[in-house]
């Protein structure tokens, strides 16, 4: 979700101030400089995949090297799953499950185990059904979603050309009826658009809600990106107050350029209000930037997976894609799209500040990281792995730095989280029969240790990344202290350290 650039502002003393850094002049800066800013402060907190790194856990099957498709479906069955989405307030994890034409909702901490379970459906009465429909509790063929800061669920029911609203998401029942409907007069009508102009549906594909309660709708079959203003007090058909990759509300024109688009999909606002859009059929992600104070035909700031506006080709290296259907931007600024033909997932550090535009040399950013695949140039189609994808699809963000990646060819969703590791000096020697054992961990969200002798494990001092252990009352030769540090998620790392007794 975006904040304004007041909110960022805050937000960005907050993080400060966390960390223990004091400011005490005012912050009166450029946007660019607030980038910088923002991302260094919260690299300290966020850490993302390195390249072809492995995933930590799996929802949708039961381990990392099959993609079965049970039928009828269960609750922790997935297939053709298409958005994902995190409420910010409660941390429960949603997924769209196209082929099942429903909604799963995952609690927060099963968002983070191997085969979980989900607690809740919208779009099916059960977890074992699967069919289609045009009422307030049923779907078909439910693509993008997102969670707005207020937790309103909001879904691009794509079969039925409308975007459905489920107000306090994260507390619904299983079956729960949508509070909202646009795009149709009402529940039971699915009809295409008429004749222009008009700001009806042709084919929903992606959805995201700015922080001042603006909502942006791909309407893919039209090639344009729909802006709704005070989104949540709408309801059924209202005019559109922007219209995106067109000049008005009565052109569908697909063309390639500077502020057109060929079958949009995922889109993405920022923390800085940009707006990012996967051009799927121009094989590109556009930037626009500030993209509140745009109007009707705006165009595009800047172009990623090709070398200018007028290029549409699709490509397998760092800098091209083939099929982008969704993108996010990491609270670091990394840009993350999802390569859906290439079988991959492409990192852009510092994306904000990158990218093609109308008056510099025009360069297509090298990507900084890859995940689903070795390197830059291979999209070789693998059996499911932990580090292996198929149809990179949609992106989410997690708890200290998680990524979720959805891997649509195996119908499941990978998480990604910083790797654990706990290092201590192998030796030490006492000295008046007491000594201070310092080590480092990262990944950790807390680091024990244990004497033989003196009870079971504690907890180090100071913080996880640079703790301390105080021994003494040492009585043999050599004594072992254990050590270990343990993530969110329950991984554990494990140290030792001799503890030799001075004679």
């Amino acid at each position: 979700m975006s904040a304004s650039l007041a909110q960022t502002r805050e937000n960005i003393l907050y993080r400060l101030l966390y960390f223990g850094l004091i400011l005490k002049v005012e912050i009166m800066i450029s946007k660019a400089l607030v980038i910088a800013v923002f991302a260094n402060c919260i690299q300290l907190a966020y850490s993302e995949p390195s390249n072809y790194s492995s995933a930590a856990s799996v929802l949708g099957q039961g381990n990392f090297s099959t993609s079965n498709v049970p039928d009828p479906p269960t609750a922790r069955s997935l297939s053709q799953p298409e958005g994902i989405a995190i409420d910010p307030n409660t941390g429960k994890f949603f997924v769209a499950d196209e082929g099942n034409n429903r909604v799963l909702r995952y609690s927060s901490a099963a968002a983070y185990q191997t085969n979980a379970a989900a607690e809740a459906v919208f779009g099916q009465a059960d977890f074992v059904s699967k069919g289609i429909g045009t009422t307030a509790t049923t779907m078909s063929s439910p693509y993008g979603i997102t969670i707005d800061s207020s937790g309103r669920l909001w879904v691009c029911d794509y079969g039925n050309n409308r975007v459905l609203r489920f107000d306090n998401a994260s507390t619904k029942a299983t079956g729960a009826a949508a509070d909202g409907v646009l795009g149709q007069p009402d529940f039971e009508s699915a009809t295409p658009p008429g004749a222009p102009p008009h700001s009806s549906f042709d084919a929903p594909g992606g959805v995201v809600v700015d922080g001042e309660g603006r909502l942006y709708v791909s309407d893919e079959e039209l090639d344009r990106i729909l802006r709704f203003d005070n989104a949540a007090s709408l309801s059924g058909v209202v005019p559109a107050d922007v219209v995106l990759g067109q000049p008005d509300l009565s052109t569908f024109a697909e063309e390639t350029d500077q502020s057109s688009f060929t079958d949009p999909w995922g889109v993405w606002i920022d923390e800085f209000g940009n707006l990012w859009v996967c051009d799927e059929g121009n094989n590109r992600v556009l930037r626009f930037d500030s993209v509140s104070s745009k109007g009707n035909g705006a165009a595009a700031d800047a172009v990623f997976g090709q070398d200018d506006f007028d290029s549409s080709s699709p490509g397998l290296d760092g800098s091209s894609f083939g099929s982008p259907y969704y993108a996010a931007v990491a609270p670091n600024g990394t840009l993350w799209v999802g390569d859906y033909d290439n079988n991959r997932f492409l990192g852009f550090r510092n994306a904000a500040n990158r990218g093609a535009d109308g008056v510099t040399v025009m360069t297509s950013p090298e990507a900084d990281i890859v995940v689903g695949q070795p390197n830059f140039t291979d999209n070789t189609s693998l059996p499911a792995s932990a580090r292996d994808t198929k149809r990179g699809s949609a992106i989410a963000f997690g708890r200290l730095g998680s990524i979720f990646f959805n891997d649509y060819g195996n119908d499941r969703i990978l998480r990604f989280s910083a790797p654990l590791e706990i290092k201590a000096p192998r030796r030490v020697k006492t000295r008046r029969n007491r000594v201070t054992i310092r080590g480092r961990s990262s990944g950790a969200e807390l680091v024990e240790y244990r004497i033989p002798g003196q009870g079971g494990y504690k907890r180090a001092k100071g913080n996880t990344s640079r703790w301390r252990v105080k021994v003494k009352r040492i009585k043999r030769r050599n004594t072992i202290v254990r050590l270990r540090a343990r993530a969110f998620d329950n991984r554990t790392d494990k140290a030792k350290t001799k503890v030799i007794k001075e004679s």
